[in-house]
C-alpha cells in the first residue's frame, strides 16, 4: 500500500523533527501510541460485542455460512453438472435465396 523505501522513511523522521521540534517527539509518539491502543481496543469490544449478540440469538450459524457460503453447499448440488446447451440453429436457405427476396 505504502512504497516507502528507507531514503524517504528518512526524510520524513528528518522532516519531523524540524518541523515538531526533539523536545516535542516523545510526547507526540506517546500520544500516538494512546491514540492506536484506544482503536484496537474499540475494535476488539466491536467484535466481542458482535460475538455476544450472535450467540444470545442463536445466529452462528448464518454467520459461518457468510464467512464460507460455499462450505454449507450440498456434494450433491457441487457435483451436478451443467444443462447441455441448445443445439446450434443452422439454416437451410442459401445467402441467395434471402437476397432476392424484397423487403415490404
Amino acid at each position: 500500500m505504502f512504497d516507502f523505501g528507507f531514503s524517504e522513511l528518512l526524510l520524513i523522521v528528518i522532516a519531523g523533527i524540524f518541523l515538531v521540534g526533539p523536545k516535542d517527539i516523545p510526547e507526540l509518539l506517546k500520544n500516538l501510541g494512546r491514540g492506536v491502543r484506544r482503536l484496537q481496543y474499540v475494535r476488539f469490544a466491536m467484535s466481542e460485542q458482535f460475538d455476544r449478540f450472535m450467540q444470545d440469538n442463536d445466529l452462528n450459524e448464518i454467520r459461518h455460512f457468510s464467512v464460507d457460503p460455499l462450505k454449507n453447499v450440498d456434494e450433491k448440488e457441487a457435483d451436478e453438472e451443467a444443462p447441455a446447451p441448445p443445439p446450434a440453429i443452422t439454416s437451410t436457405a442459401s445467402p441467395e435465396d434471402t437476397s432476392s427476396k424484397t423487403p415490404l
